[in-house]
């Protein structure tokens, strides 16, 4: 639409008139200021009004009554052109003031003065003495002349009311010996401004009144996009000792609203006041890289030039491109990165459901796959006896157990995605809230019938018909004890409710036999700690239990079933020999196979008739004691070294150090009921303490890798194990250490 030529005597009347008692950087209406009619959308047309009003400015300054008004409006010019001439910008500033028809631009108060009350003397008469010293410094040509009456007088903030009145008078007295110009006549008026606000009126009220003014200022100038005017703002108030805490809280709540309503950046990162985040609307602290409101981005990447700038400027400071869009694909990043964090932290949906079959391999458990992304796994796990095992997790769909031999067993599968887990699902029982579960075995979680085999007929599950047998006999309260010679080693049997399992495990090797205590669940153990081909002997007890043990022998691999041919006495550990008593500790030889003749017939022995082998010699026997005197006792030797007292607590025992071929050190131990943490120390002095030198190690760990493995440990290394176990609140304690707790790296 064509314009109207520029009118300077109606700019004067409508604009500067109205500039006389209040700043125009408190106008939020460019449009206004610009005498530019909000309708007018030609950029050619808008850089002719511009030019024009400009001109009109300059020409003001030479009269006396406009001069500080015009220059006033000179100082906001930059930002009006650059609000105006940007057709984005204007855009979105003409419809910003089109959403409050109620409050006319010439006429709207900043927002500062609606907060304070825009009838408010005191504030008007603050931004008069404003104006005043803005003119009064323009005229001297001393632009940073004074920021407050205290500074035009000389005077500390704490100068009492008569120091004041005294400065005044000689002030005033100097003043009144210049000649008459604008000058004198403005420090007349300045000097009667300050004796009605420091000296009949509160000096304090007026400093914090002038600090709110200071902080409103710099809020106005950013609302306004005025960059240049902020960075001015925020340095006169800064020279006022306005903190920059007070201006970003006058700044917090307006940003806020920006965010909210989608409005164009607010730059206090131009401004020196750190950087606003286009989301949630938070101004961070300088140099932060997110935002502390909503985890953001606080930086654009400038498509034209690639420059990396605050998420808060308008414009690239490089190049000058808008960086709207850039900051909108932000925003678009940011809220998908919201809810895939949201996504994450919600626990994943239970699969469907579970099935269970039973094999000659044990129980097979297989459920659909999860539909929802970013799951990484599955958790199994299994019940017996009312506790609970975790038997690993998987990236597939099935899983095989083949301990499931116990009366009650039940399994249950959860969806793993991160850290968090779903509820856990029985197979053979529906999820919560839904879905189903099959199971074409007999029902999880309830015993067998009595007389049928835990896991079908010896002739189903093996072709070896020979090595099968329709049970295994029963030993020491054991029964169903079999083994399978697979790899791993799989074993099974069915203990007494309440009792506890002892293995020893013998590997036999031809430098000597390694024997191995396994601490062992009730129904069964899988050792995955067996070479293939080699030969081992497990024995199967009860604790506190003096009958015979189980002996099963087998060769690793082989897929043999073994069922115990023959039971053994669990063997006593060899006591020394006393002392006190060493006939009674020696076992009397055996009888020889020739009696000694008597020693007078040695003598003369007959000739024989052919040469003979002359028979083995009895060993001499002790001389009895005469009848009257006792046996004289051997002479005794040093007394042996006792063993230190064990101390309290559960302790890791059986810990054994070697050397593997690719020069790891390899330290396994027998792992005590109930402990499924253990930290193994070693140091170049024996480890007193679990927390040094060391590294914790699962027991799941522990099974997977088949022992605990140390790289780069010298010989001569002293290694010690330690148990963990966990209180109720989840505190993880670590016990002690004993001589079976310690070995030495070869």
């Amino acid at each position: 639409m064509a314009a109207a030529a520029f009118d300077g005597s109606a700019y004067r009347k409508e604009v500067l008139s109205s500039l006389r008692d209040r700043s125009p950087s408190e106008v939020e209406d460019l449009f206004w200021l610009a005498h530019i009619p909000r309708e007018l959308d030609d950029d050619r047309a808008i850089r002719e009004r511009l030019s024009a009003a400009k001109g009109f400015l300059n020409k003001e300054l030479s009269r006396a009554r406009q001069a500080a008004v015009a220059s006033a409006v000179l100082k906001e010019w930059p930002r009006v052109e650059q609000a105006l001439t940007d057709t984005p910008t204007r855009r979105a500033l003409r419809d910003r003031l089109e959403r409050t028809p109620d409050a006319p631009a010439p006429t709207a108060a900043p927002r500062r003065r609606q907060a304070a009350g825009s009838d408010d003397p005191v504030a008007r008469r603050r931004r008069q003495v404003a104006a005043n010293l803005r003119e009064l410094a323009r005229l001297r040509g001393e632009p940073e002349l004074a920021e407050d009456l205290f500074a035009l007088l000389g005077l500390p903030v704490s100068a009492t009311p008569a120091t004041i009145e005294e400065r005044l008078a000689k002030i005033g007295e100097v003043n009144r010996r210049r000649r008459a110009d604008r000058e004198r006549s403005l420090t007349d008026e300045l000097l009667a401004q300050a004796r009605e606000l420091l000296v009949v009126g509160d000096p304090r009220a007026y400093m914090a009144g002038l600090e709110a003014d200071n902080a409103g200022g710099v809020a106005d100038t950013l609302l306004a996009g005025d960059i240049d005017g902020a960075r001015e703002a925020v340095a006169a108030a800064r020279a006022a000792g306005t903190s920059d805490a007070a201006l970003i809280a006058q700044v917090a709540a307006p940003a806020r609203e920006r965010a909210a309503a989608g409005g164009p950046p607010l730059a206090t990162s131009a401004a020196g006041l750190g950087t606003w985040c286009p989301s949630c609307g938070t101004v961070n602290a300088v140099g932060a890289a997110a935002c502390a409101g909503c985890r953001g981005d606080l930086t654009v990447q400038c498509e034209a030039c690639r420059t990396v700038s605050p998420a808060d400027l308008p414009r690239c400071p490089s190049c000058s491109a808008n960086l709207d869009e850039p900051r909108s694909a932000l925003a678009a990043v940011r809220a998908e990165r919201e809810a895939a964090r949201a996504a994450q932290h919600a626990p994943p949906a239970p699969v469907a459901h579970v099935t269970v079959d039973r094999t000659e391999d044990g129980a097979v458990l297989t459920w659909p796959a999860s539909a929802e992304s970013g799951v990484d796994a599955y958790l199994v796990e299994r019940t017996a006896g009312g506790s609970t095992r975790v038997l690993g997790r998987t990236t597939l769909t099935t899983w095989t157990d083949s301990n499931a031999v116990v009366p009650g067993v039940s399994w249950s599968v959860r969806v793993l995605r991160g850290e968090r887990a779903s509820d856990p699902v029985l197979a053979g029982a529906p999820p919560k809230g839904g879905g189903s579960a099959t199971s074409r075995s007999p029902a999880p979680g309830t015993a067998t019938p009595a007389g049928a085999d835990e896991r079908g007929s010896a002739a189903s599950r093996s072709p070896r018909p020979s090595t099968a047998t329709p049970s295994a006999p029963e030993f020491s309260g054991l029964t169903g004890v079999r083994a399978r010679a697979s790899i791993p080693v799989e074993l099974s049997w069915t203990a007494p409710p309440g009792a506890d399992v002892v293995l020893h495990r013998t590997e036999r090797r031809d430098d000597g036999d390694v024997e191995r205590r396994i601490s062992v669940d009730p129904g069964g153990y899988r050792d995955r700690q067996v070479g293939r081909g080699r030969t081992y002997v497990y024995r199967v007890s009860l604790v506190g239990d003096d009958g015979p043990a189980v002996l099963l022998e087998l060769v690793a691999g082989s897929g043999d079933e073994v069922l115990p041919s023959a039971s053994a006495p669990a063997a006593p550990e060899p006591a020394a020999p006393s002392a006190a008593e060493p006939a009674a500790a020696s076992p009397a030889p055996p009888p020889p196979a020739v009696e000694p003749l008597p020693p007078e017939q040695e003598a003369a022995p007959p000739e024989p008739p052919a040469p003979q082998p002359e028979p083995a010699a009895a060993p001499p026997a002790p001389a009895p004691p005469a009848p009257q005197q006792a046996a004289e006792p051997p002479a005794p030797g040093p007394p042996p070294t006792p063993d230190p007292p064990r101390p309290p607590g559960v302790l890791i025992e059986g810990v054994r150090v070697t050397r593997e071929g690719d020069g790891r050190t390899r330290v396994t131990w027998d792992w005590p009921t109930g402990v499924t943490e253990a930290y193994v120390a070693w140091g170049s002095t024996p480890p007193q303490t679990a927390g040094g030198q060391g590294r914790k190690v699962t027991n799941m760990r522990y099974e997977l890798d088949g022992g605990a493995f140390l790289d780069g440990i010298p010989g001569g290394t002293h290694v010690a194990v330690f148990a963990g176990r966990r209180d109720p609140a989840g505190t993880l304690a670590w016990g002690a250490a004993h001589t079976t707790s310690r070995g030495t790296a070869p």
